[in-house]
């Protein structure tokens, strides 16, 4: 079958130890083979979470360098507007409707169970579904004529629907490389996008906003383009009704969660347009620029760790196993955030007016939001809540979310007055919300084996 084919590969193997490691029967002493070759194994492991995760957060470290460099070469109302409108791809993210996040749920979660025949079925059925998402999008660039009313606001909003086209099939693609474990192509192919992000930043310098708008497009549509050439799934099963409805009952709640989770954390960006209009939206980007860097090694942990969460699940049925892997990655983003925020907090005063003295009176909001990035990296572990489809304790959480991100950067704006107020109420809020998750993922992983589907 399609699904023991990969799952039989060397990578894949190595990176399935994070499952086997934690709930395998302990060796005993006189099983020297058997021991020697658990370490081989982890070893391995350990190599290929390594490379995945240097890749990856070489891919968002150039990705931040590029866009810090960008702020040299464009004022703050300009980055504003770009900013402004990228709020469009968050929002016109619904358009796959939550076929992608079912699959990344269920395609590990039924390699678990070992059902091959079923994962061949979904992975067909949402790609189905991913291609009419894309579609939407594209259908959509016309009306940026209707909406607005100037050239750069028009081209720009069109740019970012047309990016968001691919970055939909994208989504579907990555989802089939992280249930086939493919994490070693996944990180050659981030290292190829380094490389693109670095070729194409003179269009930025010498075509300024427009310049960024291709940018964003040739990125979006050169990645897809990649991903789609190297995917793990040649040959997939065809639509089902049956399977969509599947994909639909788990990933539309995902969906949703996933969703309201990245509105609630733009609402920041909002309170700051309402508040200050575009210029104190561009004032913020070194801060976004900082949040960025800060849940890099993070937001990579929990790319590697949720599937293998949903294949353990899979396989074991209990959900108290899940507990150690959300504790670990909760722990681990902690101390790796924490001094990389002392670093950034420390340095923020003399580097920024040094290199960016446009963007010098952003400086107070540039440490408080690194003391916000801690716990938003921290914050990966909810993924477990994913795993077990705990919906009652994700919307607790989400709902949690979405008031805390609007109530208390807008108070930190009104009481306190530009960035900084924002900014230092932004850090408040995700401090509750770790602790929130914290609370959360142990809750739902207290549960007694089988209650899950």
């Amino acid at each position: 079958m399609l699904a023991v084919r990969m799952l039989d590969t060397t990578e894949n193997r190595a990176a399935a130890v994070l499952t086997e490691a934690s709930t395998s029967e302990p060796l005993r002493p006189g099983r020297l083979g058997a021991l020697a070759s658990a370490v081989r194994r982890r070893v391995s492991a350990s190599g290929t979470l390594f490379r995945f995760s240097s890749a990856s957060v070489a891919m968002n470290a150039a990705t931040m360098i590029c866009n810090i460099i960008i702020l040299r070469w464009l004022a703050p109302d300009t980055m504003g507007l770009w900013q402004s409108l990228l709020l469009i791809g968050t929002y016109a993210g619904i358009a796959q409707g939550g076929v992608t996040h079912g699959l990344n749920r269920e395609l590990p979660f039924r390699l678990g169970q070992g059902s091959s025949e079923l994962v061949e079925e979904l992975a067909g059925t949402a790609r189905v579904g991913a291609l009419a998402g894309s579609g939407l999008c594209l259908l959509s660039m016309p009306f940026t004529w209707l909406v607005f009313s100037e050239g750069a606001e028009r081209w720009g909003a069109a740019a970012v629907l047309f990016g968001t086209a691919a970055q939909i099939y994208r989504q579907y693609l990555i989802a089939t490389y992280k249930a086939a474990r493919a994490f070693e192509t996944l990180a050659r192919i981030h290292v190829a996008e380094i490389v693109a992000t670095v070729a194409t930043l003179p269009l930025v310098f010498w075509f300024g906003y427009y310049g960024l708008a291709i940018q964003f497009v040739v990125l979006r549509w050169g990645n897809v383009l990649l991903v789609h050439a190297f995917r793990p799934l040649r040959q997939v099963g065809r639509f089902s009704w049956v399977r969509m409805k599947e994909l639909y009952g788990t990933g539309i709640p995902l969906f949703a969660f996933g969703y309201l989770s990245d509105v609630a954390r733009s609402f920041p960006r909002v309170v700051l347009l309402a508040l200050g209009g575009v210029t104190w939206v561009g004032l913020f980007a070194p801060a976004n620029a900082i949040i960025g860097a800060l849940i890099l090694i993070p937001g990579s942990l929990g790319i590697y760790v949720y599937p293998q969460m949903s294949y353990r699940f899979g396989r074991t049925g209990d959900p108290a196993s899940l507990w150690p892997m959300a504790r670990a990655t909760l722990l681990w983003s902690l101390v790796v955030g924490l001094p990389m925020a002392v670093c950034m907090i420390a340095v923020a005063p003399s580097l920024l007016p040094a290199l960016f003295p446009a963007y010098s009176a952003s400086i107070p909001a540039v440490q408080w939001t690194a003391v916000a990035g801690v716990f938003l990296g921290a914050s990966v572990a909810v993924n477990a809540l994913a795993s077990l489809k705990a919906y009652k304790h994700m919307f607790t959480f989400v709902g949690a979310r979405m008031v805390l991100l609007f109530v208390l950067p807008w108070l930190g704006g009104r009481c306190c007055g530009g960035t900084t107020g924002v900014a230092a109420g932004m850090a408040a809020a995700y401090a509750v919300d770790f602790v929130i998750v914290l609370l959360l993922v142990r809750s739902a992983t207290s549960v007694p084996a089988g209650f899950s589907k």
